[in-house]
């Protein structure tokens, strides 16, 4: 696979996972939740985890495609603090979308109840869109040096 195209769907994961989760945050501190709004933040979800697993993928790729040039930034704290972040935001998109199901879940057992999101959800989507943005920023500082 050309290393262009892997550059390409890498950036292009970032920012649908990125505008995914903008949109995640958005939902989540409107007051309440209806049937609609809900069902909207669950296809937010899964769009998150499919971006997600091809910006794991096409950055594994990349990396294996390395020239030997490029690999000494395996070495560098930036990679493994980028990779760490990826880790975490990928636990918290985990966390989010098991909670955002369950209000789902209970929503369809008693449609006229109005939902309200937890706090703690909140709590994990701006942390996860914190992550991204570092993630991004990482990203970046470790292309320019």
């Amino acid at each position: 696979m050309n290393f262009y195209l892997l550059k390409f769907l890498h950036l292009t994961s970032l920012t649908l996972l990125f505008s995914a989760s903008i949109y995640k945050n958005i939902q989540v501190h409107r007051k309440t939740c209806d049937h609609q709004r809900l069902q909207q933040m669950i296809v937010a979800e899964m769009i998150s985890g499919i971006t997600a697993t091809l910006m794991v993928i096409s950055g594994v790729a990349m990396l294996l495609h390395a020239y030997p040039q490029h690999l000494y930034r395996l070495q560098s704290t930036s990679f493994w603090l980028k990779m760490s972040l990826l880790v975490v935001t990928t636990v918290l998109i985990i966390m989010s979308k098991m909670t955002i199901r369950k209000l789902a879940k209970a929503e369809q057992q008693h449609p006229n109840l109005t939902i309200t999101i937890p706090i703690h959800v909140k709590l994990i989507l701006g942390i996860d869109l914190f992550g991204l943005a570092l993630m991004a920023l990482l990203a970046i500082v470790m292309v320019r040096t």
